[in-house]
């Protein structure tokens, strides 16, 4: 993870202007075995790689009542950002509320 003094410019795509941080990962279809979550709500914010995650994880995903997910357009592009989108509302989401790059979908 790329820190910078600018809380919005953290990213794991673009160089910050602190030292790197080494951050663990989790993958979410193991948090939610392990944990044996039938149903949850995500909050999401991973610096550009919520398109991978929704295309990874989609299956665990349709568990999800409520995903509240900050999109990153500006890294990882419109059209990337809309195939997201269109994926989620595929597997039955839709957006009840935005708020500038956070967009709250519920099922």
């Amino acid at each position: 993870f790329r820190a910078s003094s600018n809380v919005c410019g953290s990213s794991i795509t673009e160089p910050g202007d602190q030292a790197p941080v080494t951050v663990a990962t989790a993958q979410l279809g193991n948090l939610v075995r392990e944990r044996k979550f039938g149903r949850f709500n995500l909050i999401c914010d991973i610096e550009g790689l919520e398109y991978d995650l929704v295309c990874h994880d989609a299956e665990v995903l349709k568990k999800a009542d409520t995903i509240i997910l900050e999109t990153h357009a500006r890294f990882i592009g419109e059209d990337k950002c809309a195939l997201m989108m269109n994926k989620l509302k595929g597997l039955g989401f839709r957006a009840v509320k935005e708020i500038g790059f956070v967009v709250v979908l519920r099922q």
